[in-house]
């Protein structure tokens, strides 16, 4: 329905629509009469009220924002007129009507409501905006906080966080003047009495008179208004009425044209500090930006750490890898140039022998690689072609074919370049190998020679 009020005035405002007005007038009429009545205390002086913030809100419907709250702001200018008017009235009031007045206001009451109304708009008025509409929403216009959420542009959590927060500064100055209520009881009380049905007919006169366009100042407006039902004795007492009236307007005029004077002067003191909070500001966002800077600067050193840590660990395993390739080297070298005699070999760290109780012996010994390669051709057994690798494996198995087993430690390399075997070996194994390589040559030559 806020969304709706505000498609209402926006249709008054563009095309003078009396009955979107009136539509307008009928469903706000109740809030506005009840917080007027609060304020002065009298109905006739609040139906006049109420007709001025209705004229007020026909003025100043084309002003209005699309996002304003339409009860939270006839509520605000319902109190304004509200005071100005008992400022007002008060003047003229006799010494007897306010003793009366402040008797009635003082008399003891058991009930919650009467102990809150006269001080419930002004604790109202001591809220925040949003506080405050999201107050008078939900329990002058009895919304949900789901509708009160939509009507506010925010979500239902957030809406029952203002109320709550509203609820507590109410309660909060209630205590401070004497009345203390647990918040059930203070907003079971302000939904129940908050709102009071408006005098019949007061709708239509509302409306009518702000409609009319005829008014001058509000509470000659007023005035008008009334005098439709008056008698001429009565005409004559309002006309003086307003008369004296049009004096206090021009008494206001000029306190308000003094204050505006004192504004201007508060406004040319306050420039070197606004200066100065747009310098602040200026630095703070320079500040922030550098903030920024940093924090992009760490994180992209946060990531060099870790690639660097990598790249340590990379450099780590390239050196074992390389201690490793250097004890291959040696390994080989020492291979190479080992003695043809047998002598005991030592087995070092990262070496198992399998038969601690028996040594190995390296020996170097010559083999007929020819006599080899044909002993495989003739094989049943497909060895492969006869690359290097085919040829270590090849003499591989044929040692295990005919009872030698070469495990590690043990160590049978071939070298065709130049004809050699290096065995790494018992001694037992070492003396097998060898004859096996004299029978495997002896009897290749005597292949050559015509030999069976």
């Amino acid at each position: 329905m806020m969304t709706d009020d505000m498609a209402l005035l926006r249709e008054y405002a563009q095309s003078n629509s009396e009955p979107a007005f009136a539509t307008l007038v009928s469903r706000h009429v109740n809030l506005v009469y009840s917080v007027a009545l609060r304020q002065v205390r009298g109905s006739h002086l609040a139906e006049e009220v109420t007709q001025a913030v209705f004229i007020i809100l026909a003025r100043k419907a084309k002003s209005l924002g699309p996002k304003t709250i339409l009860s939270g702001w006839l509520c605000r200018t319902a109190r304004n007129i509200a005071a100005n008017a008992l400022r007002t009235e008060r003047r003229r009031q006799s010494r007897e009507q306010e003793s009366q007045m402040q008797s009635t206001l003082n008399e003891p009451d058991p009930g919650v409501w009467n102990q809150i109304a006269p001080f419930l708009d002004e604790a109202l008025n001591c809220l925040g905006q949003k506080e405050h509409d999201a107050v008078v929403l939900r329990f002058f216009d009895g919304k949900e906080l789901e509708q009160v959420g939509a009507a506010m542009g925010t979500t239902e959590d957030a809406a029952r966080m203002r109320v709550n927060r509203g609820v507590e500064k109410l309660r909060t100055f209630f205590a401070k003047r004497g009345v203390t209520l647990s918040a059930a009881a203070m907003t079971e009380a302000v939904a129940a009495n908050s709102v009071q049905a408006a005098p019949a007919g007061l709708a239509a006169a509302v409306t009518a008179a702000a409609l009319s366009g005829t008014a001058i100042t509000t509470t000659a407006l007023i005035a008008a208004t009334k005098a439709i039902a008056m008698t001429t004795l009565q005409k004559a007492v309002i006309t003086s009425t307003v008369v004296i009236l049009a004096g206090g307007v021009i008494i206001e005029a000029r306190q308000v044209a003094k204050a505006h004077v004192e504004a201007q002067k508060l406004r040319q003191q306050l420039k070197p500090l606004t200066d100065e909070i747009q310098t602040l500001q200026g630095e703070h966002d320079e500040t922030a930006r550098q903030i920024a800077l940093l924090r992009e600067e760490n994180e992209k050193l946060n990531r060099s750490t870790g690639e660097l840590l990598r790249l340590r660990g990379e450099v780590g395993r390239l050196r074992l890898e390389s201690r490793e390739m250097e004890r291959l080297r040696d390994e080989n070298h020492r291979l190479r140039v080992a003695p043809t005699e047998s002598s005991p070999v030592v087995v070092g760290q990262g070496q198992s022998n399998t038969s601690n109780s028996i040594p190995l012996y390296a020996r170097m010994l010559r083999v007929d690689t020819e006599a080899l390669l044909s002993r495989i051709r003739n094989s049943s057994v497909d060895y492969g072609d006869s690359s290097p690798d085919v040829v270590q494996r090849s003499l591989l198995h044929f040692l295990k074919d005919n009872g030698v087993q070469i495990e590690p430690p043990a160590v049978a390399v071939i070298d065709q370049t130049n004809g050699t075997l290096f065995v790494r070996a018992s001694l037992e194994s070492l003396d097998r190998i060898q004859t096996l390589l004299q029978a495997l040559g002896s009897r290749d030559q005597s292949k050559t020679n015509g030999g069976p």
